[in-house]
């Protein structure tokens, strides 16, 4: 087997200066592919070692087949110092769930695509240093005939790995779906494979495994009831959630107690001072999931499973939670996405702070809407609390750096004090994202524009590389600050091999340029102006 493991490494910022706040704490966003500004980039895992964040951030390449990149990222200087890109072994590899081992490693998993088994989809699992150089990786072909998903990862007290997943027979697991949990040594090698059994006739997954202090483990998933209108077959879900110990035999089995159109998955965690939460949407008023008021609930439970407290989120709007976790003080952090409205695809990132027993200590909510206030997009996906109680988020963002009239989604980053704040002290529940920038930290890849003179103190010409010279098409010049800001624009006639800039007003330093053809970047260079 193939594994493509490509490994970049940068010391570019991510924006530097963007915002007015201490280095510590800052949102920005990055594009991960700048050469396709239509790629849709997500930040869906984030994961902290130190003072370094990893993102990861998946997407279909143009050939077809999924590709994910691992980004680590200096908190404290926002520099992003590696990339690792996984393709799997045939092409095609999805990072679905990573977690942080006792010895300081990351572990994750996901599923790549088995081409030579009519596209089955198989699961991998992979151990990582924290420099992201491979431990082992291993692919595990022959694990089931029928399609296998990846859902979460947890190590268990004695070193070895537990992998939640979901077996189906489709290409999407909606019609005889089980869940399954693997245990592997510390290696990777298989230990068993167990079925989880439950009453329902659909079993989704997409749910979380967490290790409970007493060293067993919690397992939610979402599953599927019945239909409730004949007339289109609308399908009732609702959420269960297991107990099961280091061996995967089931403790108790507990219906979560609430319907849904939608198709929110339950996101649990356990809690130091014993039993859990767990968390979902309650309900919609309308079928159609796209046009709905979702009410979100966390509630409480025991060790048995039964509910101790339970915590609403009842204001009118559309509202999704991703993730929560425990912080080293007991609260209970999470995130997610909220648009007042009720309209989707116009939100907002949410994040949230409770006590361990749902008492709200506070929610904020990041937007860029100042800068694009008829469409603002933003939603969060993972965060993780740092060493030093800094909490860090990921997600996506619609940068308005993008072209205009289109959405560029990128991959934002958000690196927060306890309170949620990017300045320290902020009052109220709402901070606002006012700007996002994207670093050109791939310049390199894209042909070399000649800049006459260079360094510059005002006035320089730029030419066209011979491989664009004889292509007559309209092209626009851009002018980007070290931080990815745009500062200036210049249409370049089709059939012009030399721009002349007579005058380029900005302060003394280097500056980037970007040649466009049809909204995408073809060439690139720097200039110096000096003064």
């Amino acid at each position: 087997m193939r594994t493509l493991l490509i490994c970049f490494v940068f010391s570019l910022l991510l924006g530097p200066g963007a915002f007015a706040q201490p280095p510590e704490s800052f949102i920005t966003s990055f594009d991960p592919n700048p050469d396709n500004m239509f790629q849709a980039d997500k930040g869906y895992i984030i994961l902290s070692i130190g003072n370094n964040v990893y993102v990861t951030n998946g997407f279909v390449k143009e050939e077809g087949g999924r590709k994910n990149q691992i980004f680590m990222i200096d908190a404290n200087t926002r520099q992003i110092v590696k990339v690792v890109e996984f393709e799997g072994p045939q092409g095609d590899l999805a990072i679905i769930a990573c977690t942080v081992t006792q010895d300081q490693h990351i572990l994750l998993t996901g599923e790549w695509r088995d081409y030579n088994a009519a596209n089955t989809m198989r699961m991998f699992l992979a151990k990582l240093t924290p420099d992201l150089e491979i431990v082992w990786i291993k692919y595990y072909p022959d694990l089931a005939a029928t399609y296998l998903y990846s859902d979460d990862v947890e190590e268990t007290v004695n070193g070895d790995y537990l992998i939640y997943l979901v077996e189906g027979i489709g290409p999407w697991p909606h019609s005889g779906a089980e869940l399954r949990v693997i245990k592997t040594d510390t290696m990777g090698n298989i230990l068993f494979n167990k079925m989880l059994i439950d009453t329902f006739s659909r079993t989704y997954g997409h749910g979380d495994i967490t290790r409970t202090n007493e060293g067993n483990f919690y397992v939610s998933s979402r599953v599927q009831g019945y239909y409730t209108d004949p007339l289109n077959g609308t399908k009732i879900f609702t959420g269960i959630l297991h107990k099961i110990d280091p061996d995967a035999n089931q403790l108790w089995t507990k219906t979560l107690g609430y319907v849904n159109f939608d198709i929110q998955a339950p996101v649990c965690i356990s809690l130091s001072g014993g039993g859990g939460a767990v968390m979902w949407m309650d309900d919609t008023l309308t079928v159609d999931p796209d046009i709905a008021w979702d009410f979100i609930l966390m509630q409480g439970f025991d060790p048995e499973g039964n509910p101790t407290w339970k915590r609403e989120w009842n204001r009118w709007g559309y509202r999704v939670v991703n993730r929560i976790l425990e912080a080293g003080n007991g609260d209970i952090l999470g995130l997610g996405y909220y648009e007042r409205g009720g309209w989707p695809n116009r939100g907002k990132g949410w994040l949230f702070r409770t006590t361990s027993s749902g008492e709200l200590l506070w929610e904020r909510v990041y937007s860029d809407s100042l800068i694009r206030p008829w469409s603002p997009l933003m939603e969060l996906f993972d965060l993780s609390e740092m060493d030093d109680g800094r909490i860090a988020a990921t997600g996506y963002v619609a940068d308005t750096n993008s072209v205009e009239g289109a959405l560029n989604f990128n991959v934002v980053l958000l690196v927060l004090d306890s309170m949620g704040c990017v300045e320290p002290g902020c009052s109220g529940s709402t901070q606002y994202v006012v700007s996002t920038s994207e670093p050109l930290f791939r310049l390199a890849d894209l042909p070399v524009l000649s800049v006459f003179p260079n360094p510059s103190s005002g006035a320089f010409s730029v030419a066209l590389p011979q491989a664009l010279a004889t292509r007559n098409r309209p092209r626009e010049l851009r002018c980007y600050d070290q931080g990815g800001k745009l500062l200036r624009q210049f249409d370049w006639p089709g059939l012009t091999e030399t721009l002349h800039i007579p005058d380029f007003s900005e302060t003394q330093g280097v500056y980037y340029l970007l040649l466009f053809e049809r909204h995408r970047p073809v060439a690139s260079a720097k200039i110096m102006i000096q003064r």
